[in-house]
């Protein structure tokens, strides 16, 4: 115990100077009144350390006295510095001077002879300090969160937290606007694509020439078989072909990309364009019932009547007139001067004629015995529920006072006589496919639907 070097064992405050020096060949002997007198001034700096102490700052450093306790301290420990630097050592050599100015922390474990109650390791001196400024009162309470002793930030007031919410509904208000305005767009481009497609820029060139052959075909059919004081509707394309085959111009009505729904027409051609135009809901919804159809798919081209009053009310008329055509159909089939073969019984009977058609039969009737073959309708494709517009008379009949050709001139005498409200569009010879010759007596589409009764209430 008396050769350990005990020096090592003191705070870790050596004065350069002593540092600087070699460490002596032999290890000093300390009496025993020095050790006690070491002792207590190690554990006199302890308490200092322990108790004033702080991370990071050096409690002995100059210029920075401690209140409080540190004072204390530091005062009891300077009889025992005193006292170590004066004792003498046991071999008789006086002992090195020890100081306690700031120095590095030494390396090495402690002596358990030195410090046997040692406890609280003392603050590195590599911590940096706390800046410079006044310390907390004596006796305050040690903040545990620094962020806590900081002043506290003021709360945004009425006025930022309502610009807050302006900026939130203005910012919701833009986002709305953006979503719309891709709405119209992808509409628009949706809408352009439609319409170069309807006008031959992503068509093959065969569903051209098939588009081009139904336009013309349907031209063909509505200038011989729709009446031309009827308004007629169609894209542009198909309003040339129609005026080209010799339907008047002033009722044609040309559908340009900014037009309406044409309800103050009659009839309307509805072709790719014009589907492109308005969409299904236009046929569908005032454009319900079909007098021919030409051509298929995208190449196709309807003609169609129009319901200024919407579809249910156009069936509605229908119906309606429908019944009045089967009570004037019976009472024809009754009359002895007409002549029906079995098929053109059952159509009258039905009420399938044409009101226009079966007033002129019975205006024809009383000056004419006549044979009715049957009746039809020339439109292709056309829907069931539209009234036959044509019959076709026998050329001869033995009931008939005269025959041959003088037979077809006293009919063709009596229908001109006829009202002109009643009278046929078209009087014409025409060989059916058995071969037989007939007269053929039709009127032009649309039929009216309230010639016979008035109108229902819509």
């Amino acid at each position: 115990m008396g050769d350990e070097d005990h020096g090592e064992q003191l705070p870790h405050r050596v004065r350069g100077a002593a540092q600087a020096r070699p460490a002596p060949s032999a290890s000093p002997v300390f009496s025993d009144e020095l050790r006690q007198v070491m002792q207590a001034a190690v554990s006199a700096e302890r308490a200092r350390a322990t108790g004033q102490g702080q991370p990071g700052q050096d409690q002995d450093q100059p210029g920075h006295d401690q209140p409080g306790q540190g004072q204390a301290g530091g005062e009891r420990a300077e009889p025992a510095r005193a006292a170590i630097a004066s004792a003498p050592a046991d071999n008789g050599t006086a002992a090195p001077a020890v100081s306690w100015a700031a120095g590095p922390e030494p390396t090495g474990q402690p002596s358990s002879a030195v410090e046997p109650a040692r406890k609280v390791r003392p603050a590195r001196l590599g911590t940096p300090e706390r800046p410079a400024g006044p310390g907390p009162p004596a006796g305050a309470p040690a903040i545990a969160n620094p962020a806590a002793g900081r002043p506290a930030r003021p709360r945004a007031g009425p006025r930022a937290a309502s610009a807050r919410r302006r900026l939130v509904a203005t910012s919701a208000i833009a986002a709305a606007l953006i979503i719309l305005a891709a709405g119209c767009l992808g509409v628009a481009v949706a809408k352009y694509l439609a319409s170069s497609h309807s006008h031959g820029e992503t068509v093959s060139p065969a569903e051209q020439r098939a588009e081009a052959a139904s336009r013309r075909r349907a031209a063909s059919w509505v200038t011989q078989h729709v009446s031309h004081a009827a308004a007629v509707a169609c894209d542009p394309q198909m309003c040339a072909a129609l005026t080209a085959s010799g339907f008047p111009s002033r009722y044609v009505r040309v559908l340009g990309q900014t037009a309406t729904y044409p309800l103050t027409s009659d009839v309307v051609v509805v072709t790719q364009a014009v589907r492109d135009l308005f969409g299904s809901s236009f046929t569908s919804n005032y454009a319900p019932a079909v007098l021919a159809t030409f051509g298929s798919a995208d190449a196709s081209t309807t003609v169609r009547v129009i319901a200024p009053g919407g579809a249910a009310a156009y069936y509605r008329q229908l119906a309606a007139d429908l019944a009045a055509r089967k009570l004037l159909g019976a009472d024809l089939v009754k009359t002895r001067a007409i002549t029906l073969s079995a098929e053109a019984r059952q159509q009258l009977v039905a009420g399938q004629v044409d009101s226009r058609l079966m007033l002129a039969i019975a205006a024809l009737a009383p000056s004419q015995a006549i044979d009715i073959l049957g009746f039809g309708n020339v439109g292709p494709g056309a829907d069931l529920g539209i009234p036959l517009r044509f019959a076709d008379l026998a050329e001869s009949d033995p009931a008939a006072r005269t025959a041959g050709p003088a037979y077809v001139r006293a009919l063709r005498a009596s229908l001109a006589a006829i009202s002109p409200r009643f009278r046929p569009t078209t009087i014409v010879t025409v060989a059916l496919p058995s071969g037989q010759t007939v007269l053929r007596i039709e009127f032009t589409a649309p039929s009216p639907l309230n010639l016979l009764t008035p109108p229902p209430s819509q």
